[in-house]
């Protein structure tokens, strides 16, 4: 008795969808059946006013960003040992060396002629209270080059 109940109200469920189907699939086909026949009804208003198109900024700091990531990629064939990984992010060039590597590193990013860099503008440090050796320094350095 429980199965054929069931069948009942799928078969029902399945009526009152059709049922509701029907009515909104006529009714598009009335409207286009009205538009192709009648001249008089108007096509979709077009905006009064055209947008400017911007430039997209992917687009716009593409150049800037190839010569960067060249860059990264000559230092990282020149240290390969030390360079673990580069990124170019809003025009500034990341290296990613181990901490055994910063004399190394620093000391050819100053004397090659390539690079050529001349000031370390920041050394920044972290303070960790719970560690034995609670300061860590250099997880970042930043660099002035001549141009």
């Amino acid at each position: 008795m429980a199965s054929r109940s069931s069948l009942v109200t799928l078969r029902t469920a399945i009526r009152s969808r059709a049922a509701v189907a029907a009515p909104a699939s006529r009714a598009l086909r009335t409207s286009t059946a009205l538009r192709a026949g009648n001249p008089s009804v108007p096509e979709a208003s077009k905006a009064p006013f055209s947008e400017p198109v911007g430039i997209n900024p992917a687009d716009k700091l593409a150049p800037l960003n190839s010569p960067l990531h060249e860059y990264g990629q000559y230092l990282t064939t020149c240290l390969p040992k030390y360079v673990q990984q580069f990124s170019v992010y809003k025009d500034e060039l990341t290296l990613y060396i181990p901490p055994q590597a910063v004399v190394p590193v620093m000391t050819f990013l100053r004397d090659h002629t390539q690079c050529q860099y001349k000031a370390v503008m920041d050394i920044t440090a972290v303070d960790y209270p719970t560690r034995q050796n609670r300061f860590e320094v250099g997880p970042s350095y930043s660099l002035k080059g001549l141009s």
